[in-house]
């Protein structure tokens, strides 16, 4: 395919996929071939495959949505620092309150490159899965990220939940639903036990989400976690995967 869209003049080149051959990453990959094209009118390239047109599958070309036989999961990469640094200037003062101190370097873009491309390699040997959320209207705009930190392994097949939304996105659902998918991946594809979420008593909508989502507390953790330059307070609550 690609030869014939070349000799038409169409920028042509390959892509791979890199798919589970069953359920767990154990298991083992394969390589899934496909092309993607430039297309002029638009400015951009688009991936196709034209093997995925059959029964159950409909990876038709569009240019207004990239249809392909199996999904792919955004990699949110170095190339995405422009973004997450306009969504942290953006809620400065508002994540303030909740987070780490951040030094000046935390906002420029070169920190933010650095650390996407780290978060890749985190994300990629199992340590972390974070998720960023993007708007619905703006696939390119970064409106909040769902993490799920110390992953660890053996007998204790745990993790720390952590998530954070835009200022202008509060309450309208987006992280409590985001949430739900996210354990859904944690329980049923990573096949983790249990999910801790340390919250600051303080914090009532994050206690909002997480009793809706049916999270137990577990108690009270003092000077657990250093937030905004300080020691403080955790309320700790937990969810078992009990399919586990």
């Amino acid at each position: 395919m690609a030869a014939l869209l070349r000799s038409q003049k169409i920028p042509t080149g390959f892509c791979y996929q890199r798919l589970l051959l069953f359920d767990t990453p154990e298991k083992g990959y394969c390589l899934h071939a496909l092309n993607a094209v430039f297309i002029q009118e638009v400015k951009k390239w688009i991936r196709l495959d034209a093997r995925g047109n059959k029964k159950g599958i409909h990876a038709e070309f569009s240019l207004l949505e990239e249809k392909l036989a199996f999904n792919v999961n955004p990699s949110f990469d170095e190339s995405w620092s422009e973004e997450v640094l306009q969504y942290y200037n953006r809620n400065r003062h508002f994540l303030s309150e909740w987070e780490p101190q951040r030094t000046e370097e935390f906002y420029t873009l070169n920190f933010q490159k650095s650390f996407l491309k780290e978060d890749v390699k985190a994300n990629e040997s199992g340590k972390i899965l974070r998720l960023w959320i993007t708007g619905k209207n703006d696939k390119r705009k970064i409106i909040g990220c769902i993490t799920f930190n110390l992953i660890v392994r053996g007998v204790l097949q745990s993790c720390i939940l952590g998530y954070k939304l835009d200022k202008d996105e509060i309450n309208k659902g987006l992280i409590t639903e985001g949430i739900q998918k996210a354990i859904d991946v944690v329980f049923n594809e990573l096949n983790l036990h249990r999910i801790e979420a340390p919250i600051l008593p303080i914090n009532a909508a994050s206690i909002k989400v997480v009793s809706k989502l049916r999270f137990e507390n577990e108690g009270l953790s003092k000077k657990y976690i250093k937030v905004n330059g300080k020691w403080e307070d955790h309320t700790r609550w937990a969810l078992i995967n009990t399919n586990a």
